[in-house]
């Protein structure tokens, strides 16, 4: 796989340690990603509107936007890139409730596997061009 088909993911992470599991994951297996990762939703914002991504990793609880809020922002923003929702455990009716607002899927932190992210990711992109 060359450079030019790596895929790439935006990850909205305000803890180090969640984005540094997320970023171990995706140098793991066969999958090529170029990541870029920023702790607040407004950079995430302006990131988007100066750079093209594939997807949005998005945690739901940041320092500038807590909860659905989060999503209808980055939505705004950046209606065409398919977002993949991020939330602890103690989160997950408020991930289920972002799926209905549109993320293509919610992954709980401490739960996710290498695979599971690759795939989540694939699926997240291919499924929005499909519909198309």
């Amino acid at each position: 796989m060359s450079n030019a088909t790596a895929v790439r993911v935006l990850l909205v992470e305000d803890d180090s340690k969640d984005a540094f599991l997320v970023e171990r994951m995706l140098k793991s297996g066969d999958g090529l990603f170029n990541l870029s990762r920023v702790a607040w939703l407004e950079e995430g914002i302006a990131l988007l509107r100066k750079e093209p991504f594939d997807v949005a990793l998005l945690d739901l609880k940041l320092p500038d936007a807590e909860g659905l809020d989060t999503i209808t922002q980055l939505q705004k923003a950046a209606p065409n890139v398919p977002i993949l929702v991020l939330t602890g455990l103690e989160a997950e009716d408020l991930a289920l409730q972002a799926m209905r607002r549109g993320a293509q899927d919610c992954l709980i932190k401490g739960k996710v596997e290498p695979a599971l992210l690759h795939r989540s990711l694939r699926y997240a992109i291919e499924v929005p061009e499909a519909e198309a």
